[in-house]
């Protein structure tokens, strides 16, 4: 039994429902119950929603900020995701090697832009779906190998 669900945290939070596409019906008849959120369920989420929001902006502008004192590009800041796609160029003309030199040696993982096609090569996408303490430690590493010279 599957249910295709789409963005069930922030529908729930934002609209008080969920979307659900297919089901069978007895599947259903549990869904809808959720659908039924009273009005204070709703003023909890929203506020959860809120902080949620406040939160990973504050990540994504930190992790946006030092990747450019890094020396990385961001021609395009991220606003509905939770990724940075950053020009490498400066430091690789290979990002598939590179995201695993980073591995390897700042043990921080990142994906190479190659991975999302021929014009992602020479970019790396880094997530800041995580604590603002562990990103910081992670670009801290990586400006840290990068400076040392190692790549």
């Amino acid at each position: 039994e599957a249910i295709s669900q789409r963005r069930f945290a922030l529908e729930l939070a934002e609209e008080g429902r969920v979307a659900v596409r297919h089901a069978r019906s007895d599947t259903l008849q549990k869904v809808k119950k959720l659908e039924h959120i009273s009005e204070d369920d709703k003023t909890r989420a929203e506020k959860d929603v809120q902080k949620m929001r406040e939160t990973y902006n504050a990540r994504r502008l930190t992790m946006i900020r030092r990747l450019r004192e890094i020396g990385f590009g961001i021609t395009v800041e991220p606003t509905g995701a939770f990724y940075v796609f950053a020009n490498a160029d400066r430091f690789t003309r290979d990002s598939y090697a590179f995201a695993f030199e980073v591995l390897e040696h700042a043990k921080v993982g990142i994906t190479p832009g190659i991975d999302f096609g021929p014009h992602g090569e020479g970019y790396v996408r880094f997530s800041y779906a995580n604590s603002m303490e562990n990103i910081a430690k992670g670009l801290d590493r990586i400006e840290q190998y990068l400076k040392d010279g190692k790549i």
